[in-house]
C-alpha cells in the first residue's frame, strides 16, 4: 500500500487536545486520527495495576496449563475439569483486554444527539 503525506491544521485548542488525547492513550497523533476516520474510538492506556494484574493472570494460566498436562500425561486428576478452567481463565483474560484495550468501532460520520 502507497502512503500519501497529508497535512492538516489544527488552532491551539485541537492541536492541544490531540496531544493530550496521545499521551492519554499512548497512540500517536497520526495512528488517533487514522482510527477515527475508520471510525474506531482509542480508549485511554491502563494504570499499571491493570498490566500487573494482567501478569498475574498470565501466569496463573501458564502454571494451570502445565498442570493441566501432566495430569494429562499420568491420568492423575480431572483433566476436563482442569481445561475447563484454563479455558474460563483465558477467556477472562481476553475479556479484560477487550474491555480496556480494544478500541470500539463507532460511526464517526453517525450523528449523536
Amino acid at each position: 500500500m502507497k502512503k500519501k503525506k497529508k497535512q492538516f491544521w489544527f488552532d491551539e485548542e485541537t492541536d492541544q487536545m490531540l496531544k493530550d488525547y496521545s499521551k492519554r492513550t499512548g497512540i500517536n497523533q497520526s495512528q488517533i486520527v487514522r482510527m477515527l476516520i475508520r471510525g474506531y474510538q482509542p480508549k485511554e492506556k491502563p494504570d499499571v495495576q491493570f498490566y500487573a494484574y494482567m501478569r498475574q493472570l498470565y501466569g496463573i494460566s501458564n502454571n494451570l496449563n502445565q498442570l493441566a498436562t501432566i495430569a494429562n500425561k499420568y491420568k492423575t486428576i480431572d483433566s476436563s475439569r482442569l481445561t475447563t478452567a484454563i479455558e474460563e481463565i483465558n477467556g477472562f483474560m481476553l475479556e479484560i483486554e477487550r474491555h480496556f484495550l480494544v478500541p470500539e468501532e463507532e460511526n464517526p460520520f453517525e450523528r449523536k444527539n
